[in-house]
């Protein structure tokens, strides 16, 4: 019976060695799932932030995307007053330059007017000069046409 009992004392110190493993696994089953859990919530949170910052990039990148355009029309845009910047600045040097011609030929015309005004003065006063002399040999012609008229008065007079 020794035998008997020995095995037994086997068995049972088996038994209770399976029965410590059994109880080492479910506690460890049990850390394992608290760790699933908290590995779940934590997965969570992480993507809710992943989304949230997925969702803001998403934004920033529409915002971007509409500024890009509308600098692409602003640089259309000023690109267009650029060239018409250009063409109208070529127009005012043309007009400039034509200016000057036309500055250029009024200097010459006023000269040659001042002088023609010049001119006129001097003959301006040679003329009043002969109107005065004029003048005077009107008067006298005057004189003589009323001494003539007195005479051709008397002289029907008498005769």
């Amino acid at each position: 019976m020794k035998k008997k009992e020995h095995f037994e004392v086997i068995l049972e110190d088996m038994n209770s060695k399976f029965d410590l493993v059994f109880e080492n696994f479910q506690s460890l089953k049990d850390k394992i799932d608290e760790n699933k859990i908290d590995s779940d919530k934590r997965n969570d949170e992480t993507n809710k932030l992943l989304k949230f910052a997925y969702d803001d990039i998403k934004k920033k990148i529409q915002r971007n995307g509409l500024d890009i355009k509308e600098n692409r029309t602003l640089i259309k845009e000023n690109s267009t007053s650029i060239k018409e910047n250009r063409t109208l600045i070529k127009e005012n040097k043309t007009a400039i330059k034509e200016n000057s011609t036309l500055i250029k030929e009024n200097r010459t015309l006023i000269k040659e007017n001042s002088k023609k005004i010049e001119n006129n003065g001097i003959k301006i006063d040679k003329n009043k000069s002969l109107i005065e002399e004029n003048g005077k040999k009107t008067e006298t012609l005057g004189k003589k046409q009323y001494n003539y008229e007195e005479r051709f008065l008397l002289e029907k007079k008498c005769c």
